[in-house]
């Protein structure tokens, strides 16, 4: 387990746009709250950081949260301030692509390969296609050492390939030039779906949809490097029509859109 949990933080990124304009200002998703990122003090965010489970934050059980339709948490009520909005994603697949095959690079450059990173995240986060190209995200935040942080790799958006208001969820693609990163990538997310195997083979007999079970969160608190939320999968207390899962993981401010991991390993899940 600690190897699939591991491996989602691998491909887990940090999404952000700055200089947030007047038609993102009236956007309706969620409303406008101001924000003082830079006073910020990351002794209050409780936990592990990735960095010292390779050597990611684990944060402790708090209030339950719900998630309806989806696994991206939904912590959205402050993630947005008048000039610098925040969330988290996940590398959800990638592409290298040709200028013979597909074109000139987006970049406008003259690269003879290019990639596609697609990242699942929230919604609620971006509106169109015009928008999608303003975010940054931002890979391998994992440390605040500053020799690692030269590590960091980083992709602009692009266009969104699917938004879903109900299930809030959003696929949208990242260009990049930097077709090793594509490649590092793609590794890391055959990482991820071997680890997913290895665990189902361990412990899926283990697991009952009626117990409480774990459930875990990569997200970038407040920007900050890579963190984990570890909690429970809760069974909801409310009838609904809706599909919803509860659970307790504390999230913060830029941990919207993260991947919700909840290892039931029931196959016929439809999220």
């Amino acid at each position: 387990m600690l190897n699939l949990i591991k491996s989602l933080a691998d491909i887990s990124v940090k999404i952000e746009v700055k200089d947030v304009d007047d038609k993102r200002k009236q956007f309706s998703d969620f409303p406008a709250q101001a924000s003082m990122l830079d006073s910020i003090d990351t002794k209050i965010v409780p936990g592990v950081s990735y960095s010292e489970v390779k050597s990611a934050s684990l944060m402790k059980p708090g209030n339950s949260s719900t998630l309806r339709d989806s696994q991206m948490d939904v912590n959205t009520s402050d993630i947005i301030s008048s000039s610098h909005l925040l969330g988290s994603g996940k590398v959800d697949d990638v592409y290298i692509r040709t200028e013979a095959d597909y074109g000139p690079c987006p970049c406008h450059k003259k690269c003879q390969e290019w990639g596609e990173i697609r990242v699942l995240t929230s919604a609620k986060l971006m509106y169109d296609d015009d928008d999608a190209k303003n975010f940054v995200c931002t890979f391998f935040y994992d440390d605040d050492d500053d020799k690692r942080m030269d590590q960091l790799k980083s992709a602009r958006g692009d266009r969104i390939v699917l938004r879903d208001l109900k299930k809030d969820v959003c696929m949208f693609l990242c260009v990049t030039c930097d077709v090793e990163l594509v490649r590092t990538l793609e590794e890391m997310l055959n990482k991820f779906e071997q680890s997913w195997e290895n665990a189902f083979d361990k412990y899926a007999n283990t697991v009952t949809w009626e117990s409480e079970r774990l459930t875990v969160i990569v997200s970038h608190p407040f920007g900050l490097r890579k963190h984990i939320s570890l909690g429970k999968s809760l069974t909801p207390n409310v009838e609904s029509s809706e599909k919803r899962k509860e659970y307790d993981n504390p999230t913060f401010n830029g941990s919207s859109g993260a991947f919700v991991l909840i290892p039931d390993f029931d196959v016929s899940d439809d999220v």
